[in-house]
C-alpha cells in the first residue's frame, strides 16, 4: 500500500496558493508512485490516496489528474482550506 505521510511533512515553501487552497507542483504519475513508494499506478493509487486521504483530514488533501493516465500526464495534489 502506497504511503503518503509525506505530505505532512512537505515544507512550506513546496506549496503553492491556489483558489482554494495550496498545491504542490505538478507531479507526473511516476513521480507521485516514488514518492509514496506506491507499486499500484493509476486508479488503484488514487483508490489509495483517497483510503489515506479520509483517515489525515487535517488537512484536508485532494487528489486530481489529466485524463487520460499516463506515465507523462499529471497529477496534483493539494490542501484544501
Amino acid at each position: 500500500m502506497a504511503d503518503f505521510s509525506w505530505l505532512l511533512n512537505t515544507s512550506e515553501d513546496e506549496w503553492h496558493e491556489r483558489a482554494k487552497g495550496w498545491c504542490l507542483k505538478a507531479l507526473r504519475w511516476p513521480e507521485l508512485q516514488a514518492r509514496s513508494g506506491a507499486t499500484q499506478s493509476g486508479y488503484e493509487l488514487v483508490r489509495s490516496f483517497r483510503v489515506w486521504a479520509e483517515k489525515h483530514r487535517d488537512p484536508h488533501f485532494a487528489l486530481t489528474w489529466d485524463i487520460p493516465i499516463t506515465p507523462t500526464s499529471y497529477v496534483y495534489v493539494c490542501k484544501l482550506s
